[in-house]
């Protein structure tokens, strides 16, 4: 369907403005810090979830499992994350490959309206997203509430970035000459993120090859999987194709380095 964007974006999203950042939630307001406060609550109830890998759309649940803890408290189950090994790799790049011969194809500005619908889910949901990473990796609100709002970011900017390099750049003007450069997709991917920056770095990566029409074989650092699972359910929500993203978590010495060796990867990303 149509993507409504917000006014104070529009410019900027259709790849003809400035980049603006999402704006930091102003924790000395009482009415932001009680929407905090109630967020907190509200995910707090929800900790302990199991979350399965997603391969090809579908939920895999597996025997071994990572448990995610708090660090502040690690009696407390952030939740219960399936963890992926060799085969599942291997069923994950086989998807991925069929899944990006069909996106590849997909225009543009269309793979940028995915983008733009996963950062509005997340916007939507900035202040559960926040009180996730504040109870996973131990972020205090004001550094919890800023890596969100940069996953904002990158999710906005890759899109419109996108949009601004999708037409093709006539080089010269010879006579009897046409000549034109433009960017193609370079196939699947592996995504490797850190715990530190749970949501952003792994946002930016990801929407950087997405929207540059590549697929994505997502592996969420160990310390905070469930905030990968979330990141992945935003993708999901806006629409992104199945296949395109999928979501691995498992040990680096098993999935990761399987991953980085196999011949049907052509690129990785990692921090």
């Amino acid at each position: 369907g149509e993507v409504v964007l917000p006014k104070a974006h529009e410019e900027q999203e259709s790849g003809t403005g400035d980049f603006q950042n999402e704006p930091h939630a102003d924790f000395s307001k009482p009415e932001i810090r009680e929407k905090m406060e109630s967020a907190l609550n509200q995910v707090k109830k929800a900790l302990g979830r199991d979350y399965p890998l997603v391969l090809s759309g579908k939920g895999v649940k597996t025997r071994e499992r990572i448990v995610s803890h708090n660090p502040a408290d690690p009696a407390e189950v952030i939740g219960t994350v399936s963890s992926g090994g060799q085969e599942h790799a291997e069923r994950a790049v086989e998807s991925a490959r069929e899944a990006w011969e069909a996106w590849r194809r997909v225009p543009p500005e269309k793979r940028a309206e995915v983008l733009f619908r996963a950062a509005e889910k997340i916007r939507d949901r900035r202040f559960e997203f926040t009180a996730l990473e504040i109870y996973e990796v131990g972020k205090n609100w004001r550094e919890a509430d800023a890596d969100v709002s940069e996953a904002i970011d990158f999710l906005r900017y890759y899109g419109s970035e996108m949009v601004r390099l999708g037409a093709p750049e006539r080089l010269s003007r010879y006579p009897g000459e046409l000549n034109h450069y433009h960017y193609t997709p370079r196939g699947v991917g592996v995504v490797i993120s850190p715990w530190n920056f749970p949501l952003a770095i792994a946002a930016g990566m990801t929407a950087a090859a997405i929207a540059s029409g590549n697929s994505v074989i997502f592996k969420p650092a160990s310390n905070s999987p469930v905030c990968g699972a979330w990141l992945v359910k935003a993708f999901r929500d806006a629409g992104l194709p199945e296949g395109v993203l999928e979501f691995l978590p498992g040990p680096g010495a098993m999935v990761g380095s399987y991953l980085v060796s196999h011949p049907g990867i052509d690129f990785i990303a990692f921090t």
